[in-house]
């Protein structure tokens, strides 16, 4: 009896090793019906552990899930895209991943952090990818609990690049502080016009008075002039 169990379950965990799972389910459910109870909580457990792969492999935004050891255990090509990596996910599971991101393994990382502090942190980070570009990237990473105990079991993180939406950005502020600087200089050019206008307009004015003064003058110049004529012409008469 001894011997078969030990035969049982050390097929049982080979299958387990090599992910055959449903293959070691149904061995434990061919060698004894005592193993029954064991088969159903596998299968229970093989669900859920199915399921939150379903889940997982379901993203299409690039993400990176460690374990509390910040080894990499999932990501996706979506994130090696961004980051310039080569080659394919599956190359870099079990590397530390301060190492896979910045090639230090020693550097801290959000995901230790969202797992030392048990709390989500959102926010947007700056540096290069592997060939060199500049990165600018949303960050959201969460602590993975478990359901029963609240124990830390590792972290995830999803990554949006919003660097090209950051260069947009800039360039339209560039562009802006150049219509500022042009609107700056065609409101200088506008209250110069308009000084000079309003210098010419006192000048036309001043032409004006000027010009009615003199017309008075000469016309009492020559109402003078018309006086003493007459008078010349009555004392020669």
């Amino acid at each position: 009896m001894l011997w078969s169990y030990k035969k049982a379950f050390g097929s049982f965990n080979q299958l387990s090793k090599d992910c055959k799972y449903d293959k070691a389910i149904q061995l434990l459910r061919e060698k004894s019906k005592d193993y029954e109870p064991i088969a159903d909580g596998m299968e229970s457990l093989l669900d859920k552990y199915q399921f939150a792969q379903s889940i997982v492999g379901s993203l299409t935004r690039p993400f990176v899930v460690v374990d509390v050891e910040e080894i990499l255990r999932i990501t996706n090509g979506g994130l090696l895209e961004i980051l310039g990596q080569s080659g394919k996910p599956e190359d870099y599971y079990g590397m530390n991943v301060a190492e896979f991101f910045y090639g230090d393994r020693n550097r801290k990382t959000v995901l230790s952090t969202a797992m030392a502090e048990r709390r989500s942190i959102t926010k947007e980070v700056e540096f290069p990818s592997r060939d060199g570009r500049p990165l600018n990237i949303q960050i959201d990473a969460m602590p993975l609990l478990r359901e029963t105990d609240r124990k830390v079991l590792g972290a995830i993180c999803i990554y949006l690049d919003v660097s090209e939406l950051r260069r947009k950005e800039a360039e339209l502020c560039e562009q802006n502080e150049i219509i500022g600087r042009a609107a700056e200089r065609a409101t200088a050019v506008a209250d110069s016009l308009a000084s000079a206008s309003e210098e010419l307009a006192a000048q036309v004015e001043q032409t004006r008075v000027t010009t009615e003064e003199q017309r008075a003058r000469t016309g009492e110049a020559a109402s003078a002039t018309e006086q003493m004529s007459a008078s010349i012409m009555e004392v020669a008469s």
